[in-house]
This record gives C-alpha cells, structure tokens and sequence, in this order.
C-alpha cells in the first residue's frame, strides 16, 4: 500500500512528507531538541486516544515559531 503524503508543516515549505512526519527532515533537524523531544512525547498520547491534545497542539506550534 503506498504511503499517504502530506505538507510540511513548517511555514512556507512545500515538500510532500509521509504522514507519520510533521516536517521534512531538513526543518525538523532544525527545531531545538527539547522542542522535539516535546512534539514526540505528547505525541504518543495522541495516538493511544486518537484524539489531539492541548499537549500536542502547543508542542507542534512551538516547533514552528522555532524555525521563524
């Protein structure tokens, strides 16, 4: 079964990532570790209840305001 892509969810980039990545590899390396290290642990919340926290939203903005 082929992978479902979407868009990097950094700000302006426009490249096509597997759905199990928020950013392309070349922004993500970019986001400060402690921020990511915040994106994966609220992540696995989300995906044991299938529901979004406040966690994980404020984890994933943060990771985009880093690479402003």
């Amino acid at each position: 079964m082929k992978e479902t892509l979407h868009t990097c969810a950094a700000i302006g980039c426009k490249a096509r990532i597997g759905k199990r990545f928020l950013m392309c590899k070349y922004h993500w390396s970019r986001v400060p570790a402690s921020i990511r290290d915040a994106v994966w642990s609220t992540w696995s919340e989300v995906q044991s209840t299938g529901q979004i926290t406040e966690a994980y939203a404020n984890a994933v903005i943060a990771a985009k305001e880093s690479l402003k």
